[in-house]
């Protein structure tokens, strides 16, 4: 269970369970394409083309192009299996992300039903991944440092969640542009902005946004651990030395 394993009386947290809109600014997709995270397509699936089709003899109309494919079809068949999309994980992955980046935000009010809500969304990949990053890490990690807790915090808000975040919005998004009430909607009126398919996690390296996540995760749990490390430490002041608090919380 995920509250078990984030109880602040083990020392390996999370171990104990199974195994607003794209940035604009070309720098966030320049990174995702040096990460490594956009898989390159295979050499046996082409492009979808366009052909025109020569006039019927019988008219002098011209030709007219069709495209071979549907449009929904033609752009997301090519995402190879080694993909999140080609697994059929985008979306998925994506709300991962956003509870993620929510719970971030406000790591002291984060209980023990919302680890658990989290840690129950991850594939058995990602749990796999996280519990032998944690146990790696338990080994040297006796008590929560603050410095540790600010570097974490500031490392994963410029790096990782800089340009995962905005792709597992525009992933929502572009999922919700496409849903049937959607396009009943859309026949009504014009869309002059909707979601790129290339600025979503569709086509990102299956493994390669498995191993963003669990760090992201990483982070995530030192940070709780190390914000209920400090409201233990408070409440164990105000009825014990701060002496006793503190061997108490070394043992």
């Amino acid at each position: 269970m995920f509250m078990h394993c984030l109880s602040l009386s083990s020392s390996t947290p999370w171990t104990d369970g199974l195994e607003d809109e794209f940035s604009e600014d070309s720098s966030c997709i320049s990174s995702t394409i040096r990460s490594g995270m956009l898989a390159p397509f295979s050499s046996e699936q082409g492009i979808p083309i366009t052909t025109t089709t020569p006039p019927p003899s019988n008219s002098g109309s011209i030709g007219r192009k069709v495209r071979r494919f549907s449009p929904k079809s033609m752009v997301t068949s090519l995402a190879p299996t080694s993909t999140v999309g080609g697994s059929a994980l985008a979306l998925h992955y994506a709300n991962i992300v956003i509870v993620i980046e929510k719970l971030l935000r406000y790591p002291h009010l984060v209980g023990e039903e919302a680890r658990d809500e989290l840690y129950q969304m991850l594939s058995w990949s990602l749990k796999l991944a996280l519990r032998r990053s944690l146990r790696a890490r338990a080994r040297s990690t006796a008590i929560y440092d603050a410095f540790l807790a600010h570097n974490w915090r500031e490392t994963l808000q410029k790096t990782t969640l800089a340009w995962l975040v905005p792709m597992a919005h525009n992933t929502v998004r572009w999922q919700a542009e496409r849903s049937f009430e959607f396009e009943q909607q859309q026949q009504r009126r014009v869309v002059l902005e909707r979601s790129v398919l290339l600025q979503t996690m569709y086509f990102a390296d299956r493994e390669k946004t498995e191993a963003a996540v669990c760090e992201l995760l990483v982070g995530l749990n030192y940070i709780c651990m190390y914000e209920r490390q400090q409201n233990a430490l408070l409440d164990c002041s105000s009825s014990l030395g701060l002496d006793d608090c503190v061997e108490w919380q070394v043992q």
